[in-house]
């Protein structure tokens, strides 16, 4: 190997940043993507669960799912749609709204974790040429 100064580590001493402050940095930076993917996962599950709660209703009503329930129980359903007429629009509405809201979710969800993948792809071959600077220099 060669004893030429690495222009990477020249670089970033010209601007006061040493190696291993360079290091807190990526893994702060690190930490915070891992907890952007973490409450972006819990946000999407969640929207994935109101799209099924939603759907249920749903079904009920399109599919005539009465046959399924006792005679009170569809009694119940008919006096509380009576009772409260806003909520058959948002059965109508809400499970196709919050299926394009979880798809975009879970698209955003698969670029954070990808980027998170990334940076932990680069952190460690960081990792491994430092230490190969190390054999290096021994040499």
């Amino acid at each position: 190997m060669t004893d030429k100064p690495n222009l990477r580590d020249d670089l970033l001493k010209q601007n006061g940043t040493s190696a291993e402050a360079l290091a807190g940095m990526r893994d702060k930076i690190l930490a915070e993507d891992q907890r952007r993917v973490r409450r972006m996962r819990w946000l999407v599950t969640r929207c994935w669960a109101l799209v099924l709660v939603f759907s249920i209703p749903r079904a009920y009503l399109k599919y005539d799912c009465s046959r399924f329930l006792s005679d009170q129980a569809t009694q119940d359903i008919g006096m509380l749609l009576m009772e409260y007429p806003w909520i058959l629009p948002i059965i109508a509405v809400a499970p196709p709204a919050l299926f394009i809201l979880a798809v975009l979710l879970t698209f955003s969800l698969y670029m954070r974790s990808r980027t998170l993948t990334m940076g932990q792809i680069q952190t460690s071959l960081i990792g491994i040429e430092e230490q190969l600077k190390k054999m290096a220099e021994k040499d």
